[in-house]
This record gives structure tokens, C-alpha cells and sequence, in this order.
């Protein structure tokens, strides 16, 4: 398997904030009952045809709301391994499943689930093949050397073949290392956050490399405000063998995050759209405000545990979420490139 050859140190925690005095406290304590939606009917996707022969593998994961009725709808791609077919097949699939609808206080409601489908050959080959392990060395070294075009040849190369889900994984790290050299580090996040997928507990990367990607992917979140996905990155790593040292820094950047979640100050997020016109980003205030727009935002969707809504984006308008909705993913939809801060009051 190729290996990675680069060293990672976790910062110290930094995140945007504001001199604005903090607001006063408004708590509520919500006793209502509240019942998840619980998934009853599972449809096997349609593996595409072609990639069935091509030995073609991948992953998608996807967010939705259920209704009172226990239909899915508004099926929305979070992440995946970046190919359209899988998408495209995957979201069929989840329209066709039936849920038992969450309930509050018994009744049905409307509820945000996320769900996510692996595209996985049985008896497949597990490992990199040697076509894939050749042209990975070869970008690898023409990005040491800085060669710029004929690292962009190799990886339209690699981007070409089809790869399982372990030649996936070390694909996006070659496209980490690319965006590192001449990229930026929103072609770095999206790189290592499908380098580090994970199906049943098990990681198509050596332990080491997954280790350096988790701790990559953290430093990314902690430096541009993602705080939710810090946390989850967070208990990641905490859950590998990881030395003392690194043990003690992990476990003082969650008790720091966790303190920023807990209080008033606002909370300010990068974001960006990918080349699939998507951003998702998880509350952990019930206002925000999409900020310092550069592109176009032409739509949010909010997929939360209790509620659901829609609607074209304005400037300068800070959004209030329903008191009672809990836990939502903001939805951002528009031109591929579009950057934006998320401020979260």
C-alpha cells in the first residue's frame, strides 16, 4: 500500500469571534417526549451496471427528512466518493425506504435522519492493485518534485480508473497532497474528509495514515470555526491508538470546543459550495447568518430532528430556527466555488 510521508502537528484551538457583549441567557427545558424516526424498510440500491463488470466500488452519504407517513423526502447528497452514478443510485434507493415517523408526545411528525449507502463487490480484490499503486507513486513523486502539469496528468489518470474503496481513499489523499501544493484548503478538506470514511468500523487507510488524516482533517475544522465536525473528528481519534501526548492534546481541544458550544459568543464558520452545488453545516446556535458572500446562494434547506423548512437565500438576513426543532444541518445550495462565513448568534 502506498505510505504517506508527511509529519502532523494539532495547533493550538483558534476560532472566529466577536467583541460583541454576549446575550442573555434564555433557557428552556423541553419535557415533551420525543421519539426518533427508526428505519423499517431497506431498498437494496441498483448497483450501476458498468461498475459491476469494472469492479467499480464507492460510498454516499445522504441526509433526509421522513414524514408523518414514514416517506423520505427531499433526499439531499452530503458527502460521497465523488461519483454522480452512485449518487444518483444511492438517492433513488433511500426515496423508497420507509421509516415509522419520528413522534412527539405520540404524534407524527416531520424529522431529519441522514443515511449512508456503501457500494461494496463481494469478494472484491481488498487492497490497492498494482496499475493503482504504480500511477499513485508516480503523482506522489511528481508532486515532490513540484512538477506541477505532469502531477495534473497523473491524477486525471488515477481519476479515470476505477478504483474499490481502498484505492479511493489513498486516490483523495494524492488529491490532498495536490490541493496542499497548489490548491487550497477547501479542495484540502473536501479530500481528507472522503480519505477518512469509514464502513462498520473499518478504514480503507493503514492505521497510520488514518490517524495523520483524522488528525489533518481536525486542524482544518479547528482553523475555519466547524466545531461540530471538530468534536466528531475528535472522539475519532480518541477512539485509535494514539500516543499519551496527542491523547491529552485531543482531550483538551473537546473540553475547549465544548466550553465555545456551551456559551454565548457568537460562532463564526468558513463554508464553501462543492462541484455538486452543496454545503452542509451542523447548528449549534438557533440564529445564523450567511456573511462575506462571494459567488452565488440561491437556496437553504434546514433537515433538523423536529422540523423542516426551505426557502431562497437573502442577503444580510440573519435566519431564526424554531426553538423546538433541535439538532439541525444547514443546507447550502448554489454555484460550485461560492465561499461564505456561517455566523451562528
Amino acid at each position: 500500500m502506498p505510505q504517506l510521508l508527511y509529519s502532523v502537528f494539532l495547533p493550538s484551538l483558534a476560532i472566529a469571534q466577536t467583541a460583541e457583549e454576549p446575550s442573555e441567557s434564555n433557557e428552556a427545558f423541553d419535557v415533551r417526549t420525543f421519539e426518533p424516526p427508526k428505519r423499517v424498510e431497506v431498498k437494496t440500491p441498483r448497483y450501476p451496471r458498468a461498475y459491476l463488470v469494472q469492479g467499480r466500488e464507492g460510498w454516499v452519504t445522504m441526509s433526509m427528512m421522513i414524514d408523518p407517513e414514514g416517506k423520505p423526502y427531499d433526499v439531499t447528497v452530503t458527502n460521497s466518493s465523488d461519483d454522480l452514478r452512485f449518487e444518483e443510485a444511492a438517492v433513488k434507493a433511500a426515496e423508497l425506504m420507509r421509516y415509522e415517523p419520528a413522534l412527539l408526545d405520540g404524534v407524527p411528525i416531520d424529522s431529519g435522519t441522514s443515511f449512508r449507502i456503501t457500494f461494496e463487490l463481494q469478494g472484491g480484490e481488498v487492497g490497492a492493485g498494482t496499475k493503482f499503486v504504480s500511477r499513485y507513486r508516480r503523482l506522489i513523486k511528481a508532486i515532490s518534485d513540484n512538477e506541477h502539469e505532469v502531477a495534473k496528468e497523473r491524477v486525471e489518470l488515477l481519476e479515470k480508473m476505477d478504483r474499490n474503496l481502498y484505492e479511493e481513499a489513498y486516490f483523495q489523499m494524492g488529491l490532498f497532497r495536490f490541493a496542499r501544493q497548489w490548491g487550497d484548503e477547501t479542495q484540502q478538506y473536501d479530500a481528507l474528509v472522503r480519505a477518512a470514511f469509514f464502513d462498520k468500523g473499518r478504514s480503507f487507510l493503514s492505521e497510520a495514515a488514518s490517524l495523520q488524516v483524522l488528525q489533518l482533517k481536525l486542524n482544518l475544522e479547528l482553523k475555519h470555526g466547524n466545531l461540530a465536525a471538530a468534536l466528531a473528528t475528535a472522539k475519532s481519534l480518541l477512539e485509535r491508538e494514539v500516543s499519551l501526548e496527542t491523547k491529552g492534546q485531543i482531550e483538551r481541544v473537546q473540553t475547549e470546543v465544548a466550553e465555545i458550544l456551551d456559551g454565548d459568543q457568537q460562532l463564526v464558520a468558513k463554508g464553501w459550495i462543492r462541484r455538486d452545488n452543496y454545503y452542509n453545516h451542523s447548528l449549534s446556535r438557533n440564529s445564523f447568518a450567511l456573511t462575506s458572500v462571494e459567488g452565488d446562494v440561491a437556496e437553504i434547506r434546514l433537515h433538523c430532528d423536529k422540523g423542516y423548512v426551505g426557502f431562497n437565500h437573502q442577503e444580510g438576513v440573519e435566519y431564526t430556527v424554531h426553538e423546538d426543532w433541535d439538532a439541525c444541518r444547514l443546507i447550502v445550495i448554489g454555484d460550485p466555488g461560492t465561499t461564505f462565513n456561517v455566523a451562528e448568534g
